[in-house]
Order: C-alpha cells, then sequence, then structure tokens
C-alpha cells in the first residue's frame, strides 16, 4: 500500500542529505525562502501547505541537479499508479533496453536510485520497491500547472515510462514463479495512459497483465482495460493488424469471463475470418484462431458448427505438422469432447 496521509517527511536527516549535495546552510535558508513565493503565487496543491510543498520543491530541484538517474525514476513513477513499483524487477532487463534513456541501467544504479529517493524523502523504497509519497506525485503529475517545478525538473519522456513497465514485466503468466512481480505490476499496466504502450513489446505486456487479472478473477477491470485498449490500437493500427487480433483473442477471453458468450464467440469470429483472408487458412495463427473459435461455439451450444471447425484444424494441421505434433494432439481432443458431447445428447433424447 502507498503511505498515508498528508504530510511528506522532511527531517534533519532530509535537510542534511541535501546539504551533503551541496545545498550549504545559507542557501538552505535562501532557497526556501524563494520558492515560498512562487508557490503562494501560483498555486499550492490541496491540503498541502505552502512550506510543505516549497521544501518538497526544494528537494526536487536538488534531486535533479544532483541525482538525474533518480529523479527519471521518480518522474515516470508518478506517470503510474501510485502502487509500490518494483523497480528492482527491472534490473536484468534495462541495459537491453535501447530506449531507456536516463533510466539506471545496472543493480547498483538502481539501488543507489532507491537509496537517493529514500533518502531525499521523496518517496518510500522499501524492498526493491518505489512508493512515491502523495505530495510528489500530484507535484510531478501537474506539472504543466507549477511553472516552480516544471522549470527546473526535466521532463519524462513516454520512452522512458516504457522501458521502465517492459523491463519488470517478468515473462509469461503461466509460470508461477512470476506471479508475485506481476502482482506488484498490475496497478501499473491498469492505469498507465494507453498513449505510453506504443510499441509491439509494450502492447505484450499490457495484455499479459490483463490475462494475469483474468486468472485471478479480476475479469471485469481486465475487460474495461481491453477494451479500451482495443479502441485505440484497432484505430491506430488497423483491424489488421496482428497487434489488434491478438487484444481481440484476449477481449473475447474477457468478455467470456464477465458473462457475454454472445461477443466472446463474434469476436473470436472476427479474428478467425480476418486470419484466413490475411495469413491463408493453412497460416499456424489462422488454425490457432479456428481452433479458439470451435471451443468457444462448443461453450455456446454450438457443437455441430464446433465439430466441423476442429476437424477441419484436426486434418490441415495433420497435414502440415504430422499426427503426434502436440498441437495436433490438441485439437484430436477437442474435437473428441465435442463429439461425445453430441453422442450424449443423442443419447439422451427419448
Amino acid at each position: 500500500m502507498p503511505p498515508t496521509g498528508d504530510t511528506t517527511p522532511w527531517r534533519v536527516a532530509e535537510v542534511a542529505a541535501l546539504r551533503g549535495d551541496g545545498l550549504t546552510a545559507r542557501r538552505h535558508r535562501e532557497l526556501p525562502a524563494k520558492v515560498v513565493e512562487e508557490v503562494r503565487t501560483e498555486g499550492r496543491p490541496d491540503a498541502h501547505s505552502v512550506l510543505e510543498t516549497a521544501r518538497t520543491v526544494v528537494a526536487l530541484r536538488q534531486l535533479s541537479l544532483r541525482h538525474p538517474s533518480a529523479a527519471t525514476v521518480l518522474s515516470a513513477c508518478a506517470m503510474l499508479a501510485p502502487d509500490p513499483f518494483p523497480l528492482r524487477a527491472c534490473v536484468p532487463a534495462l541495459p537491453a533496453e535501447r530506449k531507456s534513456g536516463r533510466l539506471p541501467r545496472t543493480r547498483a544504479a538502481v539501488a543507489e536510485a532507491l537509496a537517493t529517493l529514500d533518502r531525499y524523502a521523496l518517496a518510500q523504497a522499501r524492498d526493491g520497491s518505489l512508493t512515491l509519497y502523495p505530495l510528489t506525485r500530484v507535484l510531478l503529475r501537474g506539472r504543466s500547472r507549477r511553472s516552480y517545478v516544471d522549470s527546473h525538473v526535466p521532463s519524462v519522456t513516454d520512452a522512458e515510462v516504457r522501458a521502465l513497465l517492459i523491463a519488470a514485466a517478468p515473462g509469461q503468466v503461466s509460470d508461477p514463479a512470476t506471479w508475485p512481480t506481476w502482482a506488484r505490476l498490475l496497478p501499473h499496466l491498469l492505469a498507465v495512459d494507453p498513449a505510453v504502450l506504443s510499441d509491439s513489446r509494450a502492447h505484450d505486456v499490457a495484455r499479459e497483465a490483463c490475462w494475469y487479472a483474468m486468472d485471478r478473477g479480476d475479469h471485469c477491470r481486465a475487460l474495461g482495460r481491453l477494451d479500451e485498449l482495443h479502441r485505440i490500437w484497432s484505430r491506430e493500427l488497423g483491424l489488421d493488424h496482428p497487434d489488434t487480433w491478438r487484444t481481440m483473442t484476449y477481449l473475447a477471453r474477457a468478455a467470456d469471463a464477465a458473462g457475454d458468450p454472445t461477443r466472446a464467440c463474434s469476436l473470436a469470429e472476427d479474428v478467425f475470418a480476418r486470419r484466413r483472408r490475411v495469413l491463408g487458412a493453412d497460416h499456424p495463427d489462422t488454425l490457432l484462431a479456428a481452433h479458439g473459435l470451435a471451443s468457444r461455439w462448443a461453450t455456446a451450444g454450438r457443437q455441430r458448427d464446433a465439430l466441423r471447425l476442429a476437424e477441419d484444424v484436426l486434418a490441415r494441421r495433420t497435414r502440415l505438422l504430422g499426427p503426434g505434433h502436440p498441437d495436433t494432439v490438441a485439437v484430436r481432443e477437442t474435437a473428441a469432447v465435442i463429439k461425445d458431447t453430441l453422442n450424449s445428447r443423442a443419447e439422451s433424447r427419448p
């Protein structure tokens, strides 16, 4: 849980930390007076005093001057949810992120950023995660309205926020070892502006987060987010883009779980039709979509349609992959289950 309360900690230790970074006693006395006047002129965030705001602004300015990498992390996290962000989880992947910009790129640099932000009392660092204090967050998120922050603290880029999210993603949600990190990352991927998620890797991470939410029974939030992402990405990429198709497949699962099997079938039918038209009937992605649609039809009570489609996929996969391939075996089992259901219904009729 994020820190609560209206105040940002400001103790002797923090003042000493700022002085240690070049803020002399005289400068410490002078800067707040100037900042206080700026805050009074431009206004302060609700529920925070002028003095408290001025002190936090001083810390932000000094952090940006002395520790730009830590300041970038702080600004990036301000664009996310107020929950703890698993910064340490980014360590293995950040060095490979070409667009990570000013973000820390080594384990030692991440540890230093966490310690620095905690020392400056702008955020709380615990167990490798970072939680911004409320005043820090509101100042950084509302910078366009407050020049006393905007003119001294460099803006974070969408690419840097995106790199942080991609680097934190622990892998496929089917692996139980990834679940603790997905649990911490989920609030941020649900809250971040979709404009930040502007490349295929970010799309993958956002969809995986929604899949994780559905696995945990949070179907409504996953459905709402996937609806939003599908609306934006289909407009930007087109309805025949592979990322749009993948999002529609995830959205079909969410709709079904939320109690709308009709919409789920409609989405699955659309994905199958588009893949077959664009990729061809024998393409692996087309066959995957057909297999999924057969399962959805069967669940919705359309067993005869489902069996015809499953048997078509089985014939194609047997020809293309062989009878023993795992994909062929999987659709053979699906067809067998559907056929058993049809036989049971026939036997139960008077």
